[in-house]
C-alpha cells in the first residue's frame, strides 16, 4: 500500500494492521482508537501518519503521536494539507519533552497536554485557549511556562498563572527573554494572595486583574495604567497600596476608600550615560553622578526662592560621528519630593538651562564642556506646609539643533 482511506465508520483499528507497507498518505475520517504499531514499520515514513489524528471539517485535531519524537519538538500547523488547531488532552503527555513550539495555527490545547515531561521552554506563538493543567507535573519547571500568557511583538502579556503561586508574589519582569508589560483582566484573581510586587515594566493591569485576594500589601514600582476594579472584593477591609508621587497607583488609590496610599521613601533616581545615534555615530553624555545642593528659607512672601549651593556639574559632550554639530545640553527639573515621601513642592517655571555648544569639530576636539548651574529656583509657598529635606531628579540630554 501506498495510500489508504480508513471511513468514519471504523472504530478500531488493530495491532500492526496497516505496517510493513510503503504507505505515503493516510486519511482517517473518523475517531478509531489506534494500536500503538498499527502504521510500524514503512518503508516511507511521512508526516502524516506520524500522528493519530482527527479531520474536524477543514482542520486537524491531533490526538497523539504514533512514533517517538524529538525532545526539542515542534508541534506541526499542518498534517495532510489541513491545518492543526486543537491538541486533545494527554496528546502529547510524558514523551520526555524538554522543549516545545506551539505553533500559531494552535486554537485549543487540552487537559495534560503537555503534562509529565521535562519542559525547560514553551514557545505559544498564538492565543489559544489552554486547559488549567496542559503543562503540569514537569520534572523541570522554569518561568518561562509558569503562565500561561501571550507574545504581543516584543512583549509579554501574562493571562494568568498555570500553578499554584506564593501568597508573597512578585510578577515577573521577563518571561521567555521578553518584558512583561501586560497583566491580563482577571489574571491572578482569587489567588490567596496576601501581597505582591508589581514591577517597573507592567505598563497595563487590567480588570479585576488581583481581585478576591487577601491583599494587605502592594507594591507598584512603576506608573501602569489601572484598571478601576483591578483590586476590588478583598478579604481585608483595607489595602495598601504603596507606590510614587504623581503616579496612577497614588491616584487610584486616594479614589477608594478601601485602599490606602503610602509614598516611597524617595522618588527613583536613575543616572546613567545617554547616547543618541546620529548618522550611523552617537553622542555620548559625560556627566558626575553627584548631586546639587539647594537651600532656601521662609520669609513671609507668596514664593519660596532656592538657591543652588554646591558647585556648578561639569558636563561633557563626546561625539564619536565625525561630523560637525551644533547642540546644546538641556536640563528639565522633575517635582521636589520631602523625605517623608508624601509632600511635594512643583517649580512654578520649567528649568532649562540655556547653554548652546556651538560648532564642535570631532576633527579638532571631539569632546565639548559645559557647566550646570541652575542658580535659583521658586516655589508658590501656598503649597508649602513641610519644612526638611526636599530631594527631586534632573534630567539631561543632547539635544542636535538643525
Amino acid at each position: 500500500l501506498t495510500s489508504v482511506v480508513i471511513s468514519e465508520s471504523i472504530e478500531d483499528i488493530g495491532n500492526a494492521a496497516f505496517s510493513e507497507n510503503n504507505l505515503q498518505d493516510v486519511q482517517i475520517l473518523g475517531n478509531p482508537s489506534i494500536y500503538s504499531n498499527a502504521f510500524d514499520d514503512q518503508t516511507t515514513l511521512d508526516g502524516k501518519y506520524e500522528y493519530d489524528y482527527l479531520y474536524e471539517t477543514d482542520t486537524i485535531k491531533i490526538n497523539q503521536p504514533l512514533y517517538e519524537i524529538q525532545s526539542d519538538y515542534t508541534v506541526p500547523s499542518t498534517l495532510a494539507t489541513k491545518p492543526v488547531t486543537k491538541i486533545a488532552s494527554s496528546a502529547f503527555r510524558n514523551e520526555g519533552l524538554t522543549s516545545v513550539v506551539i505553533s500559531e495555527s494552535i486554537e485549543d490545547i487540552g487537559n495534560a497536554a503537555f503534562s509529565e515531561n521535562n519542559l525547560q521552554d514553551v514557545q505559544i506563538l498564538g492565543n489559544p485557549s489552554i486547559y488549567s493543567n496542559a503543562f503540569d507535573d514537569q520534572t523541570t519547571l522554569d518561568g518561562k511556562y509558569e503562565y500561561d500568557y501571550l507574545y504581543e511583538t516584543d512583549t509579554i502579556k501574562i493571562n494568568q498563572p498555570l500553578y499554584e503561586i506564593q501568597s508573597d508574589y512578585t510578577v515577573p519582569s521577563t518571561l521567555a527573554t521578553k518584558p512583561v508589560t501586560k497583566i491580563a483582566s482577571s489574571a491572578f484573581r482569587n489567588e490567596g494572595l496576601t501581597s505582591v510586587v508589581i514591577s517597573e515594566s507592567i505598563e497595563d493591569i487590567g480588570n479585576t486583574a488581583f481581585s478576591e485576594n487577601n491583599l494587605q500589601d502592594v507594591q507598584i514600582l512603576g506608573n501602569p495604567s489601572i484598571y478601576s476594579n483591578a483590586f476590588d472584593d478583598q478579604t481585608t477591609e483595607q489595602t495598601t497600596i504603596k507606590g510614587f508621587l504623581g503616579t496612577e497607583a497614588e491616584s487610584h488609590a486616594n479614589s477608594r476608600d478601601y485602599l490606602n496610599f503610602i509614598a516611597f521613601d524617595a522618588p527613583p533616581i536613575n543616572t546613567f550615560d545617554i547616547n543618541v545615534s546620529i548618522l550611523g555615530g552617537t553622542l555620548e553624555l559625560l556627566m558626575p553622578n553627584t548631586a546639587l545642593q539647594f537651600e532656601g528659607t521662609i520669609d513671609g512672601s507668596d514664593v519660596i526662592t532656592m538657591t543652588q549651593v554646591s558647585d556648578p556639574l561639569d558636563v561633557q559632550v563626546e561625539d564619536f560621528t565625525g561630523e560637525e554639530h551644533t547642540f546644546n545640553v538641556q536640563q528639565t527639573i522633575a517635582d521636589f519630593v520631602h523625605e517623608d515621601g508624601k509632600t511635594k513642592l512643583t517649580p512654578l517655571f520649567e528649568v532649562n538651562t540655556p547653554e548652546t555648544i556651538l560648532s564642535v569639530d570631532p576633527q579638532v576636539n571631539r569632546i565639548a564642556s559645559t557647566q550646570i548651574d541652575l542658580g535659583t529656583l521658586e516655589f508658590d509657598n501656598k503649597n508649602f506646609n513641610k519644612a526638611g529635606n526636599y530631594s527631586s531628579t534632573l534630567t539631561t540630554e543632547v539635544v542636535v539643533m538643525p
